[in-house]
Order: C-alpha cells, then structure tokens, then sequence
C-alpha cells in the first residue's frame, strides 16, 4: 500500500466518523415558516374572513362607513374604531338593529360610550381557570398553546354539539348577557363569543382577540366558529365595516379651500421676508489705514475752497463742544470761559488759551487761526484718549 492510498483512507474514515457524530448529535424536524400575505391580504386584516364568507355563498360588501346602512336582513361586522365620529350614528345603529339587522362587534370595541349604554351583552370578570379548568391533553406544542375547547351552548339544548377548537388570545374578561343568549361558545373562564336577541334583530359579540384576522381564521376550528358567529349561509348579505375611509385633512383643506391656503400662504411668505435680515449689496470694507499727510492737506484744501475757513473753525468747535458734552457735567450750562477752564482741566492745557481760541472774535484775528485749530484738535484728542481710559 502506498503512502498515498493509506492518507485517503485515513481521511476517509475521518469523514465517515464526523457523519455518524453529525447524525447522532443533530435532530432534523420540520418547521413551519409564515408566508408574508401578498396582494390584498397584505392590506386587509380581514380578507379571510370575507373569502370564507363568499365560500359560503354569502354576498361581502366592504363600506367605508356607517354613512348607508345595510338592509334589516344582513349581517353587520363592525370593526372601526372610529365608526361614532357623528353622534347620530349610534341612534341610527340601534334602530337597524331594533329592525332585523345583525351586528357583530368585536369586545375590544364595547369600551366605546355609543356601544356600552345599549347592548344587550356586558363583561364580567373571567373564572379563575386554574381552579375551574382540566388541562387539554391536545396542547402538547407551544404552537397550539394559546388554543381551547369551547362548547356551544344555544337556547335549545342539543347534547350532540361537540366542542370547537379555538385558538387565539383570550380576552380578560368574560361575557354576559342581559338574559338567555341564542347562542354561546363558552370555555373554562365564561363565554368567549355570544348572541343576544335585540328587538327583532341580534348582537354577536366576539371575545377571542384577533379571531376574524388573517392568521388566526384557518387554525383549528376557528373558521367554523367564524361562520357560526357571522350566521355565514348561502344568500346571506355581510356588511364589513373594518375602518372609517376618509380624505386626508391636507389634501381636503386643499380640494375645499385651495384660494385661502395660498392667499395664506403668500402672506405667510410677505411677513417673512419683511421681518428678514436685509443683506444689501457687496462692497469693500472700509479701510482702517489713516490718510496720509498729502491726502489730509487736499482734503483741508478742497474743505476751505468750499466753504471757507469760518466753516472749518465752527466744525473743530463743534468736534471740541461733542467731545467736552461726553466728559463735563452740564457742559451745556457753562459759558465760553467756564468752558475753556474745564476743558484746561481735563486735558491739561492751558485754559486762557483756550478761552482765547474758543472765541470765535479772538480766533479769527490776522494770521490766529492756524494755532487756534491745532490747539482745539489737541484738546479733542486729549479727551478721546481720555474717555478711553
């Protein structure tokens, strides 16, 4: 044997070994995977119910609300939680009852005030299943343990009737019924689904969570329950009323009132840009260089062309009096010489001088004027610096 065909059988037992250890350490069982529902089944929790209905023989019509009844004769599925948007709704529901109809409400939707002040079933608290209840030896997986018996019980006794095989939530809490119901399910904590005559017509309330909904309807004997909850029979008219179909608020404030909304929207958008900040067109920043002397002397040159020198002493005066108003108290009050004395005071000039050059009559004398305005710019200055210090 070569060194090569003994690797092969070496690596084959191996192989053989893991099989046999896989096989033994492994159990291969069956799972059930959900489909996710397709086509209308996705959008309508209640699509099996209805194709069980037509099955049967029964006519479905699916409304939008409770804006027309149906005819005394049918069968009403109500399952909207907004179905009393109107008051008069309620009145209108019980009269078509009172008349011949048939209504089905689920017991989440007997909490509603329009429903709770007239039907003919209540709730009550359930039984305590531990003390009342056998354990169902059927129930030997997680996947049937939220399924139970129930037994029918009618205004006429029949003991042939075998119980039904009901899975889905409990609700917590029984039904009861103003007196005998005409038919009943009824399991270890009270009934679960009941009939009650009202008027000529009847109320069926369906206590199991989620029963009429598309996962639950085709476990066990929930369709049969279905069926007998609906009376589904050949002829028979369903009404099913699963959520008030209303317009949107934003597109029916668009089809009714499309001229106010844009009006309101254009003002919206004037106040807007009224109250905005306005930006204005680019320019350059100023700059913060000084002017250089040669500029500074046109400047002063093309100032005195203009307006002559008396118009350049009253605005260094003026400059020397906004400057004294920002740094003397009550320097408005003050005359030129009081003036000149303060001024002498803060900035440490010499205050006859200033009297002398803050006199117009004394500023202007034959070849004065020059000194007069270099001395009125020191004191400006002077106080600048000193406001801010």
């Amino acid at each position: 044997m070569t060194r090569g065909r003994l690797l092969a059988g070496v690596v084959a037992l191996l192989l053989v070994a893991l099989g046999l250890w896989l096989a033994s350490a492994t159990e291969w069982v069956e799972v059930e995977v959900p489909v996710r529902p397709r086509g209308e089944a996705a959008q309508n929790p209640l699509y099996a119910t209805q194709a069980l209905a037509r099955a049967l023989g029964a006519q479905v019509f699916k409304a939008q609300g409770l804006q027309t009844l149906p005819a005394s004769t049918a069968t009403l599925v109500l399952a909207s939680h907004h179905w009393d948007v109107f008051n008069d709704k309620s009145e209108r529901l019980q009269d078509w009852v009172q008349q011949g109809g048939h209504l089905v409400v689920p017991a989440w939707l007997m909490d509603d005030e329009n429903l709770s002040d007239w039907l003919p079933v209540t709730q009550r608290e359930a039984r305590d299943e531990k003390a009342s209840s056998k354990p169902d030896r059927r129930d030997r997986t997680e996947k049937d343990s939220d399924c139970r018996s129930l037994i029918q019980a009618t205004a006429v006794p029949d003991s042939d009737l075998d119980p039904l095989r009901v899975c889905g939530w409990e609700h917590p809490t029984a039904l009861q019924g103003d007196g005998t119901p005409s038919w009943a399910l009824e399991g270890t904590r009270g009934p679960e689904l009941m009939r009650m005559a009202w008027g000529q017509g009847s109320v069926t309330v369906i206590g199991a969570w989620g029963l009429l909904s598309n996962p639950l309807l085709l476990r066990h004997d929930n369709a049969l329950a279905v069926a007998w909850a609906l009376q589904l029979r050949a002829g028979a008219d369903v009404w099913f009323v699963a959520e008030e179909s209303r317009e949107a608020l934003h597109t029916w404030l668009w089809h009714k009132a499309w001229v106010a909304l844009l009006l309101g929207l254009l003002a919206l958008g004037f106040a807007l840009w009224r109250g905005g900040m306005r930006l204005g067109a680019l320019r350059n920043a100023y700059s913060t260089e000084r002017r250089s002397m040669a500029e500074q002397v046109r400047g002063t040159g093309q100032f005195l062309q203009l307006h002559g020198p008396a118009a350049l002493y009253r605005a260094q005066l003026r400059a020397v009096n906004d400057a004294g108003l920002r740094s003397v108290r009550q320097y408005t009050s003050l005359t030129v010489a009081e003036r000149a004395k303060a001024l002498a005071a803060a900035t440490g000039l010499n205050p006859s001088d200033l009297a002398t050059a803050m006199d117009a009559s004394q500023a202007f004398k034959a070849h004065s004027l020059l000194p007069h305005l270099q001395l009125l710019e020191t004191a400006r200055r002077r106080l600048a610096e000193r406001g801010r210090h």
